[in-house]
């Protein structure tokens, strides 16, 4: 009968390690002359039994002609994970984190964001948990966090008011880029004034243009001055005494409105008294004080007493 050959210098085929899952077929368990191997290999990570099995004529170096099995692995491949999502500096709207997943074994499957400052969860989860896992040997999701910071504030518009002379309303002009403006008024040199209401009096003021910080963005300040110029009286309608009969007595001429632009004038009067007729009659003098300034003349008369 024929003699069988020994294997020679091995009791059993030797498993390769080492693997590690990369998407390519992988050699754990090699034939060699005198026996074939199945399942020796395989592209997927797990665990495995080979089978070597004696071609014809062949016996195993222990004597037996049974197959033998030989154990071997693929491990997973690891996967390590960004340390965080990234910040973002708030903006009022929702943010979400930029998480690129582009050639990676995982998605992001929780990116919710918000809009306030502050931290947020992004989760992120293996597309293939049975060939990868994450750095630490972990197989359950990674989160991760989001950042939302607080932003600088800014004008958009600058604040301005433009000088406007009494009777105009002052037109504030402002915008932020987040946040409302509130203008408190005050005022300066010898105009005395506090509040958030306009002023609507003649004199110098400043205005403080003012952003209150929040959580989610810095304040903002800026002070503006302006002038209310008094209003001239100047062209005004004048309802006076034109002219009064002599009577043998100082008479007292009197003014009873000064009105320029709807706006009814505050005054003082000079030269409006008389006692006697005089030919070409009197010149009268309406000074406008308070928010109002300019001179007005007007002239009056005494009209002779009839004897009849």
């Amino acid at each position: 009968y024929d003699t069988a050959h020994a294997l020679t210098g091995a009791y059993a085929p030797a498993a390769v390690t080492g693997l590690i899952y990369d998407g390519t077929e992988k050699t754990g368990v090699a034939a060699a002359t005198g026996y074939t191997v199945a399942d020796g290999k395989k592209t997927a990570a797990g665990e495995y039994i080979a089978f070597a099995n004696l071609s014809s004529g062949y016996i195993w170096s222990d004597g037996t002609t049974a197959s033998k099995q030989v154990a071997w692995s693929i491990a997973k491949a690891s996967v390590t994970a960004p340390a965080d999502a990234g910040s973002k500096v708030y903006t009022g709207n929702t943010l979400t984190a930029d998480v690129d997943c582009t050639g990676k074994p995982y998605t992001v499957t929780t990116n919710n964001g918000g809009k306030a400052v502050g931290n947020y969860d992004v989760v992120l989860t293996l597309t293939d948990p049975a060939n990868y896992k994450w750095s630490d040997s972990t197989e359950a999701t990674k989160t991760l966090t989001f950042t939302i910071t607080k932003a600088d504030n800014a004008w958009t518009t600058e604040p301005k008011i433009d000088g406007v002379t009494y009777g105009t309303a002052i037109s504030p002009v402002s915008a932020a880029k987040f946040g409302d403006v509130t203008v408190t008024y005050f005022g300066t040199g010898d105009t005395a004034y506090e509040s958030t209401e306009a002023p609507t009096n003649a004199g110098t003021y400043k205005a403080t243009f003012s952003v209150t910080a929040t959580d989610d963005y810095g304040a903002l300040t800026k002070d503006v001055t302006f002038t209310i110029t008094k209003k001239s009286i100047e062209g005004a309608d004048v309802v006076y005494d034109t002219e009064k009969t002599y009577n043998g007595e100082e008479q007292t001429f009197g003014v009873t409105s000064v009105t320029i632009d709807g706006l009814t004038a505050t005054f003082d009067v000079s030269g409006n008294k008389a006692t006697d007729y005089k030919d070409g009659g009197y010149t009268l003098t309406i000074t406008g004080n308070g928010n109002f300034t300019g001179t007005i003349t007007k002239n009056f008369a005494i009209a002779k007493k009839s004897i009849e």
